[in-house]
């Protein structure tokens, strides 16, 4: 079968990183003796193919921004046309770019897959006042055309069942561990950010931002005594910010802003670490939460789709609302209970076998099958 993954938004890709799901499909998928294609937009003043492997190609794409991160990509049709796949799985659904793509895969019979991540409407006047008119004119032409959906959460598909979809499947996400099993350097991040060993790490890694409310972990460090230490592995829009509270609130000593940093020196930081924190207010799905699982390091999580697909409360990880005190306490209880710690930490990394892409891709394929029989 001859495979294409699409993402039709407009954002940027860093197609080489690890954790892009794509990719991580597609080699399972090629496993399994198919032939994937990767279309996603990257920053190039022209389209370029990378081969990454000989049954998986990207396709690095120049696109025509729109608003509410939408595009249009200009030679992607003529792409399609070329390559005369069996099936093609696009993802998302509030994209005028998806519509297109369905109707294109109607008019030449072939099986359109909606891949679909996203579990909330819009929350921005201008973004709510797009939804408003894609749900009104463009969503019936999609679940026209859409043979199937797959969703990465059961929230994902509760969301696109209120949106009249029908025919929903849990594909979940895996993680591609191939690039963990291939680094042999160990990084000596840690000698260099000079923590006392006696120190307890717990660790934040993702992007600084408003909706990733990074302030509250400055909350939580701050209610703890000084035997933690707070880790914080990311840059972004409030990286500043935050450097200037440390500094005014006199935490140097408790908190290590590290701006962006290298694959090689996460590891340790999962390795060594007591927790994650997550107190985000929307995760698609949190591939650093099966980054997490990987190293058998728990994580507390505000709620959202990924992580209450991911963690069981209590027995691998906990899922709370966003309150400090609630936090504080959950940390001090861990940190106290080392029986309970080493529990945690073995449920959490004993479940990752479940979230390889090896062990998904059946989810994907035995969708993918259906479709091709039902468009015979």
């Amino acid at each position: 079968m001859k495979i294409a993954l699409i993402r039709s938004a407009s954002i940027y890709m860093n197609f080489g990183s690890y954790n892009v799901q794509e990719i991580g499909l597609a080699k399972s998928l090629e496993k399994n003796g198919h032939q994937v294609d990767f279309y996603t937009r990257e920053k190039v003043d022209e389209d370029k193919i990378i081969r990454i492997t000989d049954s998986i190609r990207v396709y690095a794409m120049t696109c025509i921004s729109l608003p509410g991160r939408n595009g249009y990509y200009p030679q992607m049709f003529k792409y399609l046309n070329d390559n005369q796949y069996d099936l093609i799985q696009v993802l998302e659904d509030s994209q005028i770019m998806t519509v297109l793509l369905s109707v294109y895969a109607k008019r030449k019979n072939i099986p359109f897959i909606l891949w679909q991540g996203m579990y909330e409407n819009y929350q921005s006047f201008v973004k709510k006042s797009f939804q408003f008119i894609f749900d009104l004119l463009l969503l019936p032409i999609l679940r026209r055309n859409t043979g199937a959906v797959i969703g990465k959460t059961p929230k994902a598909i509760q969301y696109i069942e209120s949106k009249g979809f029908r025919k929903t499947f849990i594909g979940g996400v895996g993680l591609d561990v191939d690039s963990f099993n291939h680094r042999t350097l160990e990084s000596d991040i840690l000698d260099r950010m000079n923590i006392p060993k006696t120190k307890k790490i717990l660790l934040y890694i993702g992007v600084l931002e408003q909706r990733r409310n990074p302030k509250f972990l400055l909350e939580i460090i701050e209610k703890l005594d000084d035997k933690f230490v707070l880790v914080i592995a990311g840059d972004g829009p409030d990286f500043l910010e935050l450097n200037n509270i440390v500094a005014d609130r006199g935490l140097n000593d408790s908190v290590k802003l590290l701006g962006r940093v290298s694959q090689e020196d996460l590891i340790p930081l999962y390795k060594n670490s007591m927790l994650f924190l997550l107190p985000t207010d929307y995760e698609i799905y949190g591939m650093v939460i099966l980054e997490c699982m990987y190293y058998g390091l728990p994580v507390i999580s505000t709620p959202c789709a990924g992580a209450e697909y991911l963690i069981d409360t209590g027995e691998d990880g906990f899922v709370l609302e966003k309150n400090d005190k609630m936090w504080v306490d959950v940390i001090n209880n861990i940190s106290n209970d080392s029986d309970s710690q080493k529990k945690i930490s073995h449920n959490f990394k004993n479940k990752f076998d479940k979230f390889t892409w090896d062990s998904l891709v059946n989810n994907y394929l035995n969708v993918y099958e259906s479709e091709m029989g039902y468009n015979k």
